[in-house]
């Protein structure tokens, strides 16, 4: 699957014609440049989203933060004077990096400063926002995880018993009351609590 930075040089290729294209009309176009297979075109995020759609939609954003393009409607852009130069010096470019991006966009912006993000700054920056905070999601869930398993393993048993019983009780067993009793202890039969 192409980065976000791949795309976007896919996109300037098939956008440097000057037709005025609505991002679903530039997803196949896109598509078939990159060769994409049918599996990287159906590829989909946990919500459901179609990874290519949403990194095209992603670089014809930072396109159009640079100057690069115009929006002429909703998710509709047409390639600028300056998108057509960047095109012509770019064209043998397999990726378009953000940081080539950044001074077009403080330019584009009016500013002349350099920017506050180091990692775009920096050239780290080559996925889409959405990827970005999915996969520091992933990363949260699972040293949460790790660190909730480490903390179980250490504690007593009566810890461990009194947690399972807790988490039930949030999940909404036992009602608006939340009527439970601790019964662990040895010889219960594995019986380690009673939510009524």
């Amino acid at each position: 699957m192409p980065t976000l930075s791949q795309f976007m040089a896919y996109i300037l290729r098939v956008m440097q014609d000057g037709e005025i294209r609505h991002t679903s009309a530039i997803v196949p176009l896109v598509c078939e440049l990159a060769q994409l297979t049918e599996a990287q075109m159906t590829a989909v995020f946990p919500t459901g989203e179609t990874i290519v759609s949403k990194r095209i939609g992603w670089g014809c954003w930072h396109f159009l933060q640079a100057g690069i393009f115009n929006k002429t409607a909703p998710a509709t852009y047409q390639i600028t004077e300056l998108g057509r130069k960047k095109a012509v010096e770019w064209q043998n470019l397999e990726a378009i990096p953000l940081a080539l991006l950044n001074n077009l966009t403080l330019a584009a912006a009016g500013a002349h400063a350099q920017p506050a993000d180091g990692a775009i700054a920096a050239g780290i920056g080559d996925e889409s926002p959405d990827i970005i905070a999915w996969q520091a999601v992933q990363k949260i869930e699972e040293e949460t995880a790790l660190e909730l398993l480490s903390r179980l393993r250490s504690e007593t048993p009566e810890f461990f018993e009194k947690t399972v019983i807790k988490v039930l009780l949030a999940m909404g067993y036992g009602g608006r009351e939340n009527l439970f009793e601790h019964l662990g202890r040895s010889h219960d039969g594995g019986i380690d609590g009673v939510i009524r």
